[in-house]
């Protein structure tokens, strides 16, 4: 079910005011958007046996709950602090795992059992790539803070150059621009 623009904006503005219940009838609204904002994130990588759209999405509820006092300027705003939690929450799996890796668990699954349970898990490649991505977008919001926030809202948010422009009060032209600029500096950052 699509809601306007505005009812979005009004149960945001019923939040900052301190009326969590503007949370709660919001949530069920957008919902299937969130979902699919947490399966396009997860759909890169391969499948966890603890990680999930359902996860992610119950865990960004609660982070965002937390955060009542965020001033949401409208609907794309929301969408856009959204993809950056889901991503934060991604980063921090992949890292977790990647300690586990390390240090490990008394006993890990063999790939065989890993077969035979239908449990896939993320990989260290896939944890690696992941981690040296974000290392990568970090040192870019050093250097340009836009294009960075760009990359991170249609590659983990999946938006488009016009939602894109619409969150960031900017032209679909210089989204466009920093795009192109954004991609070209992450590869030669992360071929380094």
């Amino acid at each position: 079910m699509e809601i306007s623009e505005s009812d979005i904006t009004r149960l945001l503005h019923d939040l900052e005011l301190g009326h969590n219940q503007g949370l709660d009838a919001l949530l069920p609204l957008v919902h299937d958007r969130i979902k699919a904002l947490a399966s396009r994130q997860l759909s890169q990588y391969p499948r966890s046996s603890t990680l999930s759209p359902t996860v992610l999405v119950n865990e960004a509820y609660l982070k965002i709950r937390d955060a009542s006092s965020t001033r949401w300027e409208n609907r794309e705003h929301f969408f856009a602090v959204v993809a950056v939690v889901l991503r934060r929450m991604i980063i921090d799996y992949a890292r977790a795992s990647q300690a586990k890796k390390r240090g490990g668990d008394s006993r890990a699954a063999s790939e065989a059992e890993l077969a035979d349970s239908g449990i896939e898990r993320f990989t260290q490649d896939r944890s690696e790539t992941l981690l040296t991505l974000d290392a990568a977008l970090d040192r870019l919001a050093e250097i340009d803070p836009r294009a960075s926030r760009i990359v991170e809202l249609k590659f983990f948010g999946g938006f488009t150059a016009r939602e894109i422009a619409e969150a960031m009060s900017t032209s679909e032209m210089t989204v466009k621009r920093d795009w192109r600029f954004a991609r070209a500096w992450l590869k030669r950052a992360m071929d380094a």
